[in-house]
């Protein structure tokens, strides 16, 4: 077996780093939406600023009250257009932890998780493919 270059482990620890960050940032989602489908609690939000991302993106900023606290939700910047999709003072479902108030997502985002998992798993895939196929290469034959 050959020893490898510079190049080439520096390649697979900076893949190895992303797979693993990218794994990370999906767990994180995946038990925070878990945790709000099956503890959180539903009410109205309301529409009171934008945040803006590169391009046309653009996402609602909402404020919500719960036992007497104004809290803020900042949705992704994701959607192009959001600004018409989400007017200004318009009113939208928010489901937020009655343990944490704080810890909130809009209604939509909870029901739809599932595309967030198959992004972070392909991406995963893509990332831990090279990989596999080093270790058949050098290692398994």
């Amino acid at each position: 077996m050959a020893a490898l270059s510079k190049q080439t482990r520096i390649f697979f620890i900076l893949f190895g780093f992303l797979g693993l960050l990218f794994s990370g940032i999906s767990g994180y989602y995946y038990f925070l939406y878990n945790k709000l489908s099956s503890e959180g609690q539903i009410t109205n939000s309301i529409v009171v600023d934008y945040t803006y991302g590169r391009g046309q993106r653009s996402a609602p900023i909402l404020e919500y009250l719960v036992n007497g606290n104004v809290y803020t939700h900042r949705h992704p910047t994701t959607i192009r257009g959001g600004e018409t999709i989400f007017p200004l003072g318009s009113e939208h479902k928010i489901v937020y932890l009655p343990s944490d108030p704080s810890e909130a997502a809009m209604l939509g985002t909870i029901e739809t998780q599932g595309l967030g998992y198959i992004f972070y798993g392909s991406m995963l895939f893509f990332i831990l493919l090279p990989i596999a196929i080093f270790l058949y290469k050098y290692y398994l034959t």
